[in-house]
């Protein structure tokens, strides 16, 4: 007999937050050549809390090529359905032209 194992809408909350978080945002280049990236995580879960979510940052050139990454811990709590700003700065990688955001891992609070 083989047992099925179904695991509840919290349950896979838990296991991959980061699949129920999205990112989003804007950047620039200040005054001291920094690229300031400000941003919301926005939470599409209607039962799980997360916090410490880990945002990659993905450098490019203006011909699409890859230059680098860089992660950054944005300390915050996400409540269910929420979102919550944040502001990176950072000194990106020289011939950047533009970057991409994404949400590798977020720890979820009970």
């Amino acid at each position: 007999m083989v047992k099925s194992t179904k695991l509840s809408l919290e349950e896979q909350k838990k296991i991959v937050p980061a699949s129920f978080l999205d990112v989003e945002g804007k950047y620039k280049e200040n005054l001291l050549g920094e690229t300031v990236i400000e941003g919301k995580l926005n939470s599409s879960s209607t039962i799980a809390k997360y916090k410490d979510a880990v945002v990659n940052v993905n450098f490019y050139t203006k011909t699409d090529t890859y230059l680098s990454s860089e992660e950054f811990v944005v300390y915050e709590f996400v409540n269910p359905g929420s979102e919550v700003d944040f502001k990176i700065k950072t000194k990106a990688p020289k011939g950047y032209d533009k970057l991409s955001l994404e949400i590798i891992e977020a720890k979820s609070v009970d």
